[in-house]
């Protein structure tokens, strides 16, 4: 978006919210650019909601742009409203806290964040993310942006520059100030990686767990029947690929014939994989027509499913964090590992570092993989599993203390 046009709109909201008091006690949701009811926004919700007298809240509200999570969260007894209705608008405009897990940059023209963060100044303004960072190279670690950099060198310093400034973030960087919001940081070790990525200071992270590993929430009708059918499984596999800007040398698990083969032999084994959310490519290209095989939809709550599954099966992923969060066994299907490392997203870090499992490449080895595992059901044995889980998780906190700390940190009054 026009950094002008901004800059006109943040200067406009600061005299329109002498016309609205903002409330503390008030707190506004969304997720996913306001299209599904996930992540770490959606458990911090629940739980906010279902305790609101406890901890002094008068409002907790989801905004969306998906009629069928508006009508699901409403029918749940939870307080949803669809983004550009009259009720959304007014508590954008009076809820004290804005919170989010993936895009702010409210684009007048398309709008498509998480919720209208062009209404967020005066607000406290915290994302808690979608997936830790340690994988993908993105914002200002971005092979796309250090390729730009080396050819437009005085572009990219006026571009870092900016975000190093505090008022210029609140003022430039995105409409309501986002620019200069907060972040939800699980360890030291990923603050330091974040603050590289996005050039935000030290006083923005927010050092505490992830709402997400909380899982003791309240599930919708649809979570519930598929949790149920997990039980007539001995042996459950969780496939989840991240997305991809090129997938020549890439293909899909059950595109191999001897994996088809394997499951239609192993009626105790369940696949389930879902394909990510910002993926257009078709990385779940192969319609299986195996009765074992369920192909979730893009906006399933994953969260609520890998504790009860028995071996993740991704590539470069973060969700590879959140298995080891719960003690499961990662298997890495990478046969475009050299491709995606120099030529797409690139890497943080080095895969021989975060890779804590094994790596395959072709359907002959993912069979003799998950035939193993199969055998030794979830058991991990791997002291660099132990450390990087260390590195990336730290103290096991429970929603409670999240909530705490996050209040604590950007001084919200809490019960």
């Amino acid at each position: 978006m026009n950094k002008l046009k901004i800059l006109i709109w943040n200067i406009k909201e600061i005299f329109r919210i002498s016309n609205f008091r903002r409330d503390k006690s008030s707190v506004l949701f969304g997720a996913w650019f306001g299209e599904k009811f996930a992540d770490n926004p959606r458990f911090l919700f629940q739980y906010l909601s279902d305790n609101k007298e406890k901890l002094g809240l008068t409002h907790v509200v989801w905004v969306t742009r998906n009629e069928q999570v508006c009508r699901t969260l409403n029918k749940m007894g939870y307080e949803s409203y669809m983004m550009d209705s009259e009720k959304s608008i007014y508590y954008h405009r009076t809820a004290g806290v804005h919170i989010i897990c993936n895009g702010a940059n409210d684009d007048f023209s398309d709008p498509h964040a998480d919720i209208l963060g062009r209404y967020s100044t005066g607000a406290v303004k915290i994302n808690l993310w979608h997936g830790l960072c340690g994988i993908k190279g993105f914002g200002f670690l971005s092979n796309e942006y250090i390729e730009f950099k080396k050819y437009h060198p005085f572009k990219a310093w006026l571009k870092e520059s900016i975000h190093r400034i505090g008022i210029l973030r609140k003022l430039i960087v995105s409409p309501g100030g986002w620019g200069d919001c907060y972040f939800l940081s699980t360890t030291p070790y990923v603050t330091m990686l974040f603050k590289k990525i996005n050039l935000l200071p030290e006083k923005n992270f927010i050092l505490s767990g992830y709402p997400r590993n909380c899982i003791n929430i309240r599930l919708s009708d649809e979570e519930k029947k598929l949790i149920s059918r997990l039980g007539a499984y001995k042996f459950k596999i969780l496939y989840l690929p991240t997305f991809r800007d090129n997938s020549d040398d890439y293909s899909a698990p059950l595109e191999c014939e001897n994996v088809r083969k394997w499951l239609s032999e192993n009626s105790d084994v369940l696949w389930i994989e879902k394909g990510h959310s910002a993926d257009k490519l078709s990385m779940l290209s192969f319609d299986s027509s195996l009765s074992n095989v369920i192909r979730l939809d893009s906006n399933f709550e994953i969260n609520i499913l890998l504790p009860h599954t028995d071996i993740l099966v991704s590539d470069y992923s973060s969700v590879i964090f959140e298995a080891l969060y719960h003690n499961k066994p990662v298997m890495y299907y990478v046969p475009d590992l050299d491709y995606y490392k120099n030529h797409d997203r690139g890497f943080l870090n080095d895969p021989d570092f975060f890779m804590t499992g094994k790596r395959v490449y072709d359907g002959e080895q993912i069979v003799a993989c998950l035939t193993e595992e199969k055998q030794h059901k979830g058991y991990v044995n791997n002291e660099n599993y132990k450390q990087i889980k260390k590195q990336f998780w730290g103290a096991e906190k429970n929603i409670d203390l999240i909530w705490k700390d996050i209040c604590q940190h950007c001084r919200i009054r809490n019960k």
